[in-house]
């Protein structure tokens, strides 16, 4: 007979991992509603406008550690919807590169989310420092296990969000 000791303690943070992103996603969804946008368009504003270089749709992709054809419906819509911009490359021809249109980069509203922050400031500094310390390294084992070797540089990324 198997023991499943650790996997049940396994299973539940698990279980308490997904039901927090999923009751995170609602928060989300409900504080983006006045912008307009969804939160997976948000989250591909947020990481144009903050990366600092253009991405190509590859490179979104890898970011949110989504399929390329899943962002591609999405980056269509988006242009569609006058949020984005796809252009060739001049000198790259197979690469397209993603910029926001005036109206993608006012639908970037950081302040939008206040469900979030009202949610987040139950934890104190360290408590937050913490908890990102330790998601930081499930992150890492998890991308170890799938073999993906992009990581996201939170560090630059936090540069780049003091600068806003």
């Amino acid at each position: 007979m198997r023991d499943f000791s650790g996997f049940r303690k396994y299973y539940k943070l698990w279980v308490l991992l997904h039901e927090l992103e999923h009751a995170m996603s609602e928060a989300t969804e409900k504080d983006l509603k006045h912008l307009g946008i969804t939160p997976r368009q948000a989250a591909c504003i947020d990481i144009l406008k903050v990366y600092g270089k253009p991405l190509t749709p590859a490179g979104l992709a890898r970011l949110q550690l989504r399929k390329r054809n899943s962002i591609r419906i999405l980056l269509n819509r988006m242009e569609r919807e006058g949020l984005l911009i796809q252009t060739r490359d001049l000198d790259q021809k197979n690469q397209i590169r993603l910029s926001l249109t005036e109206k993608g980069d006012k639908a970037s509203d950081l302040s939008a989310y206040e469900t979030l922050a009202q949610v987040f400031s139950c934890l104190s500094e360290a408590e937050c420092q913490q908890l990102s310390s330790l998601l930081g390294r499930l992150l890492d084992r998890a991308l170890d296990e799938l073999g993906i070797d992009d990581r996201i540089d939170f560090a630059e990324i936090d540069k780049r969000l003091d600068s806003l």
